[in-house]
């Protein structure tokens, strides 16, 4: 069971995911910032509403998600991004997954 907030985190997490694996496969910083920019914002609503709701794997979610909004502010270490990136989004993936498993289950 997924709340409207965490739905919404997720969609925007789907929805720019190109983007986010893109970054996660720059070489340099230089190369990962346009990508930042482009995306930033909706990133960091991204996170505040997967925080803000409740759905599966929320607290697996946000921990790597942390890393990513505190990496898209100030790019301080682009080997922890890359693989936080990759990390949230296979756990969307997991909570995706494990609610439309709850919902057919209710069904």
């Amino acid at each position: 069971m997924m709340s409207k907030e965490f739905e919404m985190g997720i969609g925007l997490l789907n929805r720019f995911k190109e983007t986010l694996v893109a970054i996660s496969n720059a070489n340099t910083p230089e190369e990962a910032k346009p990508l930042i920019e482009q995306i930033k914002h909706p990133i960091f609503g991204a996170m505040a509403q997967i925080k803000a709701g409740q759905g599966p794997l929320r607290e697996e979610i946000l921990a790597p998600m942390a890393v990513v909004v505190s990496q898209f502010r100030e790019l301080t270490d682009l080997n922890a991004l890359k693989k936080a990136i990759p990390e949230v989004l296979n756990l969307v993936q997991q909570a995706e997954k494990l609610a439309q498993e709850g919902a057919e289950q209710k069904g």
